[in-house]
């Protein structure tokens, strides 16, 4: 079986696709029947965070080539194969007949062929698996995470703090979460006028968009400004949301009269985002817990790390 890295990762990608292969259930099955390893693919969920890891099609690649990477062999591989193209599984998968014309596309040009018993055979007169790439090893396409710049940001929050003018602490803040955003690549959009009305700017979360309203001052935010971020919301469209910061807390009031009543924007304060930069959290998970909390209880001002 002459086996490139290249036929490897088109037949993982057919096994594992999204919609017309194995679930990730069925594959560790598979998988530990032929004494593959099944690798941690770096999803993580506790408490307040749940992280994707990588896809289906990545982590089985990065399995079988770690495999052989390990032994030089394709043994168990072949076993891998055999065991999916089991004829046994063919009465519950329906799937299955299609994942193999598909495999087979890719496999002829390894030289061999899964057959309708599910066993492999060759297209060639070779009678043992011949792997020229042996000396190759295959990389596991592992997904690196971005890493973010937390320090540089708690830092800049702090430095703002500092200013005592309030129209330029306003203004650098207003840059200061243009750089948060585009950070996390949340696609900024840097602060803007349209008739009648100025947005502190706004960001792409999830395919939806966010307008902002920044304010950093030391008495507590009123339901006024509230009140009047809510117009800016409902003024743009039905699908149009928001994110209103503030350096000081809200007044109590605001919950009473937004919480459970439909509304589209959620509080974040600057205290918040401090221990969201020092506990290195991603503003993504941040935002979900946000934004879930509002969906699912109606809160506007969910409190992500219960202080």
């Amino acid at each position: 079986m002459n086996l490139t890295q290249e036929i490897l990762k088109s037949v993982c990608d057919v096994i594992a696709d999204t919609n017309a292969g194995l679930t990730k259930s069925q594959l560790k099955t598979n998988l530990g029947f032929c004494g593959i390893a099944c690798l941690d693919d770096g999803s993580r969920n506790n408490a307040y965070i749940y992280t994707i890891g990588l896809n289906k099609r990545d982590w089985l690649f990065n399995c079988i080539a770690a495999e052989w990477n390990n032994t030089k062999s394709l043994a168990k591989f072949v076993k891998f194969l055999e065991s999916v193209f089991s004829p046994v599984n063919f009465q519950s998968n329906t799937r299955l007949p299609g994942m193999l014309n598909r495999v087979n596309d890719m496999l002829i040009f390894a030289g061999t062929q899964v057959n309708q018993k599910g066993k492999i055979v060759y297209t060639t007169k070779k009678e043992t698996i011949d792997i020229k790439s042996e000396e190759k090893k295959i990389e596991p396409q592992l997904t690196k995470e971005k890493s973010y710049d937390y320090d540089s940001l708690k830092n800049k929050l702090v430095e703002l703090s500092n200013i005592s003018d309030p129209q330029k602490r306003g203004f650098l803040f207003e840059k200061f979460l243009t750089t948060l955003f585009a950070e996390f690549e949340l696609k900024p959009r840097k602060s803007f006028r349209i008739v009648g009305e100025q947005i502190d700017g706004s960001f792409d979360y999830n395919g939806e968009i966010y307008l902002l309203e920044a304010k950093w001052q030391k008495a507590a935010i009123k339901i006024d400004d509230i009140r009047i971020f809510s117009t800016k919301i409902q003024d743009k469209s039905a699908f149009t949301r928001g994110l209103f910061f503030s350096y000081s807390e809200f007044d109590t009031y605001i919950f009473t009269q937004y919480n459970s009543r439909g509304a589209r924007f959620i509080l974040v304060t600057v205290m918040e985002l401090y221990n969201m930069l020092d506990r290195k959290m991603k503003l993504q998970d941040f935002l979900y817990q946000k934004v879930r909390s509002l969906a699912e209880e109606g809160l506007i001002n969910k409190n992500v790390f219960n202080t």
